[in-house]
């Protein structure tokens, strides 16, 4: 049996198109729609869009967190974001239902949780739990800005 190892070149990983798609079915909607994977700097763009650090303590800022979620990661069939950060407030007012399904799988293929991906239960926050986020709705939330 062969242990050696294979090492990736600079060249060969930055070559490697590694962003997966999913299409699903969102009933309320009418549609499918395709969801495709957040790249590492457009996670850690959301991440900074829906979190507040003072020190120690990290917040969530979960104003609108599915639906600059949902811009940020649906796509159209060439793979171009359909949504941009203009639309977070229009995606906001669609059924609770609907925009928890495609959250959930975005959530799903953005990977693993780290200790400052927001933990969203499905109870509403509170107003006061919710501490105003420096720039909310005022800088890219990555491929939201239609960079794609």
């Amino acid at each position: 049996m062969d242990n050696k190892r294979k090492f990736g070149t600079k060249a060969a990983i930055l070559a490697v198109q590694d962003l997966t798609t999913v299409e699903i079915e969102v009933p309320e909607w009418g549609c499918w729609v395709r969801i495709r994977t957040l790249t590492s700097g457009e996670r850690d763009n959301f991440e900074a869009e829906v979190t507040a650090v003072n020190g120690r303590n990290t917040r969530v800022n979960a104003r609108n967190i599915r639906a600059k979620l949902v811009a940020a990661t649906v796509v159209d069939e060439e793979g171009r974001p359909l949504f941009g950060l203009a639309d977070v407030e229009a995606l906001s007012t669609k059924s609770a239902k609907a925009m928890d399904h495609v959250f959930g799988k975005a959530a799903e293929l953005a990977g693993p949780t780290s200790r400052s991906w927001p933990k969203i239960s499905h109870q509403p926050p509170q107003a006061a739990d919710l501490p105003p986020c420096a720039g909310d709705g005022a800088h890219s939330a990555g491929a939201a800005g239609g960079n794609g």
